[in-house]
C-alpha cells in the first residue's frame, strides 16, 4: 500500500509549480489547502473500498430498515445479514424504488440509497440482525501535520495524480496570484487567453488523462436464476 505524508506532497507539488524557492506561494497553508482539495477529488473518482455495520440500535428514530449512510459515501456495493432466514447471511443488492406497494411479508430484500430523503438508505424488508454494509469512500480526514499521510493503496499512480489536480487548482485565476502577470492585462494588441487559466487547464487535463488511463470499469455480472 502507498503512503504518502502531507510535507512530501507539499516539497514535490513546489517543483511542479517552479516555486521550489517560495517565492509564489509564500504560504505552505495555501499549498495545503489545494493538496486537500485534491485528495477529496481523487478519492472520490478512484474511492476506497469501506464497509460499516448497522445495528437495531443505530436506525433512524428506532426504524430498523432506515440507516444514515457514511459522511464519506460515494456509492453502495452490496450489503450483508440476514433478510429472508435469520439462521442464513446473504448479500443483498440495490432495488429499485418504483410505484405500487409490496404485500407484507414479501417486501424485496434489497436496499434503496437516498430514500425515505438524501443522506439514508432504506432496506424495504426488514433485516434480522445487523447488517454490514459494503460501501465505497473518498477520504475525508483533511492533511494538517507534515507527518500526516493519506493511503492510495495500490493506486501509485495517485501520486501523480493528486499533485496534477493540486496544481490545477493553484493557477486557478480564482485562487491564483495575479500581481507577476500583471502585463498581459496592458497589452491591448494582443488577443491571448489568460496564463493562468491556460496552466489550469493544463494540469486538469494531465489530472483527467490520468484517471481516463488507470481507472478500470467495473465488471457487470448477470445473475442468471
Amino acid at each position: 500500500m502507498t503512503q504518502l505524508a502531507l510535507s512530501t506532497l507539499r516539497t514535490k507539488l513546489r517543483v511542479y509549480l517552479n516555486d521550489t524557492g517560495s517565492k509564489i506561494w509564500t504560504s505552505n497553508s495555501e499549498l495545503d489547502i489545494f493538496i486537500n482539495q485534491a485528495i477529496v477529488k481523487f478519492t472520490t473518482d478512484v474511492p476506497k473500498r469501506k464497509s460499516v455495520t448497522y445495528t437495531s440500535a443505530s436506525g433512524v428514530d428506532g426504524d430498523t430498515r432506515t440507516y444514515p449512510l457514511p459522511e464519506d459515501f460515494v456509492r453502495a456495493r452490496a450489503a450483508r445479514g440476514c433478510f429472508t432466514q435469520s439462521s442464513r447471511t446473504e448479500t443483498i443488492m440495490k432495488v429499485t424504488l418504483t410505484p405500487g406497494m409490496w404485500q407484507e411479508g414479501q417486501e424485496p430484500a434489497g436496499y434503496i440509497v437516498d430514500f425515505p430523503e438524501t443522506g439514508y438508505v432504506y432496506f424495504p424488508r426488514e433485516p434480522d440482525g445487523d447488517i454490514t454494509f459494503l460501501y465505497v469512500g473518498f477520504e475525508s480526514t483533511a492533511l494538517d501535520e507534515d507527518t500526516d499521510k493519506v493511503d492510495i493503496g495500490r493506486n501509485a499512480w495517485g501520486e501523480q495524480a493528486i499533485l496534477a489536480y493540486a496544481a490545477y487548482l493553484a493557477f486557478n485565476p480564482s485562487s491564483a496570484r495575479r500581481a507577476q502577470l500583471e502585463q498581459w492585462n496592458r497589452k491591448a494588441d494582443q488577443n491571448v487567453d489568460n496564463p493562468l487559466e491556460q496552466e489550469a487547464k493544463r494540469w486538469l487535463a494531465m489530472y483527467q488523462s490520468l484517471i481516463a488511463d488507470n481507472v478500470q470499469q467495473p465488471q457487470v455480472w448477470e445473475f442468471i436464476n
